[in-house]
């Protein structure tokens, strides 16, 4: 069986790495891998091509929300995360996930079990989702929740009709005899 993976809930879609750092940037010109070892001279050697580029700022703006590894906009991996504080990362490998699990949800054609499955993730996943997806108005409400809601209005409207001054008839019990 395989692991689980954990896959927090969002909406947010990919964000592509901004057109002008790709064509400004000087990082364009140098290896890529540079920017992704995790050897110190390679990290520095990296810093110092960001220190001096033009798209550091953009790019750093972008890697804060974006990029969870390598040199990104002159920080490494330890200095985004500090500058992130307590908000937590979701990566675009989580976000295309997210969006698959939701459009498996929204087919409708397999059962939790088999959704959970086929993605990876807990029983408890699919079902957070699907709640999160309901209240986001993504799926329709199950009938116990539409009943519920259906008279929640109901007693919402009576009683509001009985603020609005309509006479409440009491009935002592004189009358009743």
């Amino acid at each position: 069986m395989p692991a689980h993976v954990q896959l927090p809930y969002t909406t947010l879609e990919v964000t592509p790495v901004p057109v002008q750092v790709q064509l400004y940037g000087l990082c364009g010109g140098a290896e890529t891998d540079l920017f992704f070892r995790e050897d110190v001279r390679s990290q520095q050697k990296a810093l110092s091509l960001c220190a001096q580029c033009p798209m550091q700022k953009a790019c750093l703006e972008y890697a804060i929300d974006n990029e969870e590894y390598g040199v990104w906009g002159g920080t490494t991996e330890s200095q985004r995360a500090a500058l992130r504080g307590k908000a937590k990362l979701v990566t675009p490998e989580q976000r295309i996930a997210a969006a698959r699990l939701r459009e498996t949800i929204i087919k409708a054609e397999l059962t939790v079990k088999q959704i959970a499955a086929a993605h990876q993730v807990t029983e408890r996943t699919v079902y957070r989702y699907k709640e999160r997806m309901r209240e986001e108005g993504l799926l329709p409400l199950l009938a116990a929740d539409a009943l519920k809601a259906k008279r929640s209005a109901k007693s919402k409207s009576s009683s509001s009709l009985a603020r609005k001054g309509t006479p409440s008839k009491t009935v002592s019990k004189r009358e009743v005899a």
